[in-house]
């Protein structure tokens, strides 16, 4: 089976319950005009450190483009909207019902079409997305446009992008 398939988080997954309540406009959200402010679902403390689920929200023309992560895999289920995935080379257009895992180590990328929000269950698999969240937070906008602290924060956060040949 590949990356892509339908899947039904709430039937197969463990009850999930709000931990904490949505922050507030923050830094994440002006260096990523295309992102609203993340819900902790779960974090890795209270899941032993396994998983982290977070409830996001991407803005149209939201996009990542190609990388890999060396230690983590990421499962995003659509709740609603479209959302455009390139895995392992293999593009595919999701919508609400559909989920795709990426494995460790497979180029990746994703971009949300032109017209509404996409609504997304990301699973970061082990947990810990949440440190990378508060990793960013603690810079300025100013250091963040920063060449030497971006390479440094993408080394920390398992963000290895991918030049384009």
């Amino acid at each position: 089976m590949d990356s892509f398939g339908r899947e039904n988080m709430n039937q197969r997954g463990r009850s999930i319950r709000r931990m904490e309540t949505a922050r507030g406009h923050s830094k994440s959200e002006e260096l990523c005009p295309f992102c609203a402010p993340n819900l902790h679902l779960t974090m890795q403390m209270q899941s032993e450190g396994r998983y982290t689920i977070l409830d996001e929200i991407w803005k149209p023309r939201f996009s990542v483009s190609p990388h890999y992560h060396a230690t983590h895999c990421e499962t995003f289920y659509v709740v609603s909207g479209e959302v455009e995935w390139t895995v392992g080379g293999e593009s595919h257009r999701l919508k609400a019902g559909d989920a795709v895992y990426i494995p460790p180590n497979t180029v990746h990328s994703v971009r949300v079409p032109d017209g509404k929000n996409l609504h997304t269950l990301m699973i970061y698999t082990p947990g810990g997305y949440e440190e990378h969240i508060e990793r960013e937070r603690a810079y300025s906008d100013k250091q963040l446009k920063d060449a030497k602290i971006l390479d440094q924060l993408r080394r920390l956060n398992d963000f290895h992008p991918v030049v384009q040949k």
